[in-house]
């Protein structure tokens, strides 16, 4: 099945000493939505329940994503987005193959670019004002082992004054489940190396 149906999705961090949260869950009367502060507390614009139609999760959305790089056409996707605070469309396009050249996972990849739209819920107060501006990532994908589909393994994309830089740094077979496993333990860190 190449549609991602989302039950819950769930957020939590602090934002200068306040708590901050996301919960939603997903059903057959639409989205419910448990998110603290709220969109006037938190000075950004508000998302109408309206616009929640439709819509996945931000997890839900890379995986579809890994799942689009792997389509007889890839990366040819638009995904309507709402992660509690703002509502945004994900637009795929194909690059192509084209040759990792260096690093851990060099070789053929396939690479797609995905142009982020915010819609809705914007904060009224960017920090950078470019921030406004539609934010584009390119990914690579890789098939690390024989028989298991491609994963993000290099991603570059504009956000704010600097570029940011994501590189996957370690990757496992769980022998036990027969499945892939990155290191989350190095993830958190590793992963936001810059070049």
């Amino acid at each position: 099945n190449s549609v991602t149906e989302p039950i819950e999705h769930g957020a939590q961090n602090r934002w200068k000493g306040l708590d901050r949260h996301v919960a939603l869950s997903y059903g057959a009367k639409g989205i419910a939505a448990d998110v603290a502060p709220s969109a006037a507390d938190d000075d950004r614009e508000p998302v109408a329940e309206s616009a929640w139609a439709a819509t996945i999760d931000p997890i839900s959305a890379i995986i579809g994503l890994m799942k689009s790089a792997q389509a007889a056409q890839p990366c040819q996707r638009n995904t309507a987005v709402f992660d509690g605070r703002r509502r945004y469309n994900l637009e795929e396009k194909d690059i192509g193959q084209k040759p990792l050249m260096s690093g851990k996972w060099a070789g053929p990849a396939q690479v797609c670019a995905v142009a982020m739209e915010v819609l809705a819920g914007r904060n009224r107060h960017p920090w950078w004002p470019a921030s406004r501006q539609p934010k584009v990532a390119t990914v690579w994908f890789r098939a690390l082992a024989p028989g298991l589909p491609p994963i993000p393994v290099l991603a570059r994309a504009s956000a704010g004054p600097a570029p940011v830089v994501i590189r996957l740094t370690r990757f496992e077979i769980d022998r036990q489940i027969g499945a892939a496993a990155p290191n989350s333990s190095q993830n958190d860190h590793a992963m936001l190396g810059g070049d």
